[in-house]
């Protein structure tokens, strides 16, 4: 059940969308290119059985980025980008410094030459600082974050935000649907089941031992997304579709004292 991954993405109004066994169906899905965007439309059934079409227009710039954003992330890329920066930061440093980078399983190991320890222990410290500011910058990049315990995850709120204004179109065009209540309740449950007729679709490989994810304007021209695809593709058109979930922090940080 994909939609158990939602609570990740801290949207308060997801703890009760999914109480019953309906499912939505897809009838009908084509995909226009035109001058710059393209034109998706969907024709599908709803969690009541009610027929419902829905078509937007994406930019070609966003579905781009989203395809490449996933095509390119790897942990063998991650790796690689790594041991650039830190062959950057060593010939950076000068004084006929020197590293020996080696890739062992999961983790890079490296050995440098240097005059004097001195500028040894300088340059260890900067390689060091490199490694953790260009690991942190890839995974950025690719909406991925990675935790204490050294497993690379989707990192959920950093690509719901990322992903909110790309998904605007998506909002408005649920948001025109014919004969839905006027109530966060119902508009969420019509959006819920929008991204649930989406063809589900396993995104693993073995080099991808980070959480696959596809970003939803590429997982809507594509039509195709997992579990955690889809659940944050919601939740980022959620956050314009419905205002119950883009509510400030309940406790506001409290001003510090003026001083005395």
């Amino acid at each position: 059940m994909w939609l158990g991954r939602l609570a990740l993405a801290s949207m308060p109004i997801l703890a009760v969308l999914w109480g019953g066994v309906a499912e939505a169906q897809q009838l009908d899905f084509s995909r226009v290119s035109r001058s710059g965007d393209e034109r998706l439309s969907y024709r599908w059934r709803d969690l009541d059985r009610r027929e419902q079409a829905t078509v937007f227009t994406l930019t070609r710039q966003d579905i781009r980025e989203a395809e490449a954003s996933f095509k390119d992330f790897s942990l063998d890329g991650m790796w690689e980008d790594i041991a650039t920066n830190l062959r950057d930061e060593t010939a950076k440093f000068g004084n006929g410094a020197q590293i020996e980078i080696r890739r062992g399983g999961d983790r890079l190991s490296w050995t440098v030459k240097v005059r004097d320890p001195a500028s040894q222990e300088a340059l260890i410290k900067r390689l060091n600082e490199r490694f953790t500011r260009s690991q942190k910058a890839y995974l950025a990049r690719h909406l991925r974050q990675r935790l204490d315990e050294g497993r690379i995850m989707v990192d959920f709120a950093a690509a719901t935000r990322a992903l909110q204004d790309p998904m605007r179109a998506v909002a408005k065009a649920l948001g025109a649907t014919p004969g839905i209540a006027d109530d966060d309740r119902a508009r969420a449950n019509l959006a819920l089941a929008f991204f649930q007729q989406v063809p589900y679709a396993s995104l693993g490989d073995g080099m991808r031992r980070g959480g696959d994810f596809l970003p939803g304007p590429a997982l809507l021209a594509q039509n195709r997304g997992d579990c955690d695809s889809k659940a944050v593709a919601l939740a980022a058109v959620l956050r314009t579709y419905t205002p119950c979930c883009n509510l400030p922090p309940r406790h506001p940080p409290r001003p510090h004292p003026p001083p005395r």
